[in-house]
């Protein structure tokens, strides 16, 4: 470890300190450092965005903050350490990269090659799960937390790898776009229930994230890039 990580562990454990540490940092526990995460991981995506340098730097170290505080949080409460995460996530990258790190018998791998010794690495590792290793099991454990956009289609993508759902080409998804934004309509028209009309709403969404990925589109960076757009065109109506 360089000098200056060793430096930065040491000032969080010592912020953590029951003795001479911060009384904020000392009550934090892995439930309420959650939403600082989240913030600080869009601090940090706003400035790949923008392009800025010196705050892509100063963000990627508000989130090495977040990774060593949680770890420290975690050690003292005699669950694991720093260490024990990076141990498992250097053996991870081993594990998964077996065409860097195994015998490398083939002179080049393509993309659809590597994808397909992931997942079924990735596969191997949850076998002591049973809910997740089955396809369905595995289309559920998408992560709950992730933005909408995102976990639509790694949910929809996962389905579609594991043959439980048919590929589409862009014209079959729109064609599915269009059909769930007339069952809105009609709902509208209906008097719908608020409930049922969310339902409506919320199945036009997953059809929109279905043809995103029909055109190699990720449907998150899309609408993240609209809204920025849309704040940006509103800026500059106030200017006029």
């Amino acid at each position: 470890m360089s000098t200056q990580l060793e430096r930065f562990v040491e000032i969080v454990r010592r912020l953590r300190d029951p003795e001479g540490g911060c009384p904020w940092d000392c009550r934090q526990t892995l439930l309420t450092l959650r939403r600082f995460l989240v913030e600080e991981s869009g601090e940090y995506l706003e400035a790949v965005e923008d392009g800025d340098v010196a705050a892509i730097r100063e963000e990627l170290g508000d989130l090495l903050l977040q990774v060593v505080l949680n770890a420290q949080v975690a050690a003292d409460e005699g669950l694991f350490d720093l260490e024990d995460v990076a141990r498992g996530i250097a053996d991870k990258m081993v594990r998964r990269h077996p065409h860097v790190f195994g015998d490398r018998t083939e002179a080049s791998v393509t993309d659809e090659a590597l994808r397909q010794s992931w997942e079924a690495i990735k596969r191997q590792e949850k076998g002591n799960d049973a809910a997740s290793a089955t396809p369905a099991g595995a289309v559920a454990a998408v992560p709950r937390s992730l933005p909408g956009m995102l976990r639509a289609q790694k949910a929809l993508g996962r389905a579609e790898r594991a043959g439980l759902a048919a590929a589409e080409t862009p014209g079959e998804a729109l064609s599915r776009v269009r059909a769930e934004l007339e069952r809105v309509s009609e709902g509208l028209a209906d008097g719908a229930s608020s409930p049922e009309t969310e339902a409506r709403v919320g199945e036009l969404l997953l059809s929109v994230a279905r043809l995103c990925g029909t055109l190699g589109i990720q449907g998150e960076e899309a609408v993240q890039g609209a809204v920025t757009r849309y704040a940006r065109g509103l800026g500059a109506q106030e200017s006029v």
